[in-house]
């Protein structure tokens, strides 16, 4: 858990890089107030552009390994091939991933400290593009990890905008004084500092979590064929078991005398574990029968239909796919970039880093303390009766309760886009009564620009709680069709804004 709450942290760092720190950097480049709706999706598209390079090669990777494993392949879910496989393909390169991560904000930094007073924006332009490339690699493979830790995933997204609000009002409280201090430069330097502080112990996490182990063995199996006696032997504070066991078809085939449990060549640990029941039943002088299956790590392996897709599915995945196309076309760029006075841009920000941790740190705490299958959980089936997995297949069988409540957040989508109608309406219109309620009125811009961007952030986090309860496996499908629709709309949205600025309102 750990792991991926780091991993979100470390993630978003170069689109905060990109939007929360736009306003200093556009006066540490020396740059006039007037651009900053078109230095931000310009910083912005070179990021978003590049990641769907990343996207593309990861999700065609991952929807490989998940037909390998079923039903084009025999490999089956959750197999010890399977899971090889998963680690080989996926995890391995996850590793190599967080660490690039970490390099591209080392390399950023040295960039944005040279070129004295006026800066180098043209190299800091492209290794803001390549931290897009590494984020597209890096995103969608976490996703591919683990569907399961995905809410905890976001919770650590969305951590680092309250941690950026923190670091700024530090910062501005110790050089604020722009007379005394260079203040632009330097609130943009610590974010990049705080940047790969981050980066660096979210690597280091993640390749300890996933990569290897201690060189012992967690245990040791010693098999005696004459009278079928199994002893596994911990290397920890548990008590030996051992038993007798009739082996069945299927299972593990054990050589008489000691068995060390663990993988050489992935260092990744085994764990033996019985049948549902018969881990107390398992000790000396008890006969039992029980089948000795071998985990490969924490790896969950699974092909398509190995987590019971169904209908249900079409709600979350329309909010995911809102939530995320829609958001970057209009924020900042637009809203509150070209309606709100520019000295309230960075207000909104510092409102909205600490706004958007709620929303996915109440979805995990619903996560945590109720069983997926639940009702009060967004991970369970959003139908008239959610069930546990067992009792899907048993229509007579009552289940958990409905899971229709939520379908409230379907109400994220229409928000977002008549927010969205209004937003474009409004700076086209500028004698209309939608446009004095809105351009330069501070309550209400800042007001609407909250609630669309905190729809979003509830799309993200609700959503995919709603794609891995609904349909685990089309998650990566999701995700990469939402970031098909963001980049695309983002780019639209900077052209709109280029010509919008280069043409007089008064002659539409």
């Amino acid at each position: 858990m750990s792991a991926y709450i780091l991993a979100g942290l470390a993630m978003m760092l170069n689109i905060r890089l990109s939007y929360s720190s736009a306003p200093y950097a556009l006066i540490r480049f020396r740059l006039p107030e007037n651009l900053f709706s078109v230095f931000v999706r310009r910083m912005a598209s070179s990021l978003e552009l590049w990641c769907l390079p990343g996207f593309i090669i990861v999700d065609i990777m991952d929807l490989a390994v998940k037909l390998i494993i079923k039903p084009i392949g025999t490999l089956g879910d959750n197999t010890l091939a399977s899971k090889q496989l998963k680690f080989h393909s996926i995890i391995c390169l996850s590793i190599v991933a967080q660490w690039l991560n970490f390099l591209t904000y080392v390399i950023l930094f040295f960039v944005y400290l040279a070129g004295g007073e006026q800066g180098r924006l043209t190299t800091f332009y492209w290794i803001i593009a390549v931290s897009g490339f590494v984020f597209g690699i890096n995103n969608p493979l976490v996703y591919a990890v683990d569907y399961n830790y995905v809410p905890i995933y976001i919770v650590g997204e969305n951590c680092f905008p309250a941690l950026t609000s923190f670091m700024h009002y530090i910062t501005t409280l110790m050089f604020g004084n722009r007379r005394k201090w260079d203040s632009d430069f330097l609130i943009v330097g610590i974010d990049i500092i705080v940047a790969i502080l981050i980066s660096f112990v979210a690597a280091v996490v993640w390749t300890v979590a996933y990569g290897f182990c201690t060189a012992a063995p967690e245990c040791q199996i010693t098999y005696t064929a004459t009278t079928k006696q199994l002893t596994i032997k911990y290397l920890g504070t548990e008590t030996e078991k051992k038993g007798n066991i009739n082996t069945t078809a299927g299972t593990y085939t054990f050589t008489t005398g000691t068995n060390t449990v663990k993988n050489i060549n992935s260092k990744i640990r085994y764990s033996f574990k019985l049948n549902s029941g018969q881990d107390s039943a398992f000790n000396a002088g008890t006969a039992i029968t029980a089948t000795v299956t071998i985990e490969y790590g924490h790896i969950f392996a699974e092909g398509f239909g190995g987590t019971d897709a169904n209908p249900y599915m079409v709600a979350p995945l329309l909010i995911v796919l809102v939530g995320m196309g829609l958001v970057y076309s209009i924020y900042p760029g637009i809203a509150p970039g070209m309606i709100v006075p520019f000295y309230l841009i960075d207000k909104i920000e510092m409102v909205l880093l600490i706004a958007t941790i709620f929303p996915p740190v109440i979805v995990a705490i619903l996560r945590k303390t109720a069983k997926p299958w639940h009702p009060q959980s967004p991970l369970c089936e959003w139908n008239e009766d959610s069930k546990p997995p067992w009792l899907k297949d048993k229509p007579e069988t009552p289940g958990e309760g409905p899971g229709y409540f939520w379908h409230v957040f379907d109400l994220v989508v229409p928000i977002m886009i008549i927010l969205a109608y209004l937003f474009i309406y409004s700076i086209h219109y500028r004698d209309s009564n939608i446009s004095r309620s809105i351009v330069n009125q501070p309550k209400m811009s800042t007001f609407l620009t909250i609630v669309f961007y905190m729809c979003h952030e509830i799309s993200l986090a609700v959503g995919f709680a709603g794609m891995i309860g609904n349909a685990a496996e089309w998650t990566v499908l999701a995700q990469m069709i939402g970031a098909f629709l963001m980049v695309f709309l983002a780019l639209y949205s900077e052209g709109y804004i280029i010509e919008y600025k280069s043409h007089d309102p008064k002659h539409w």
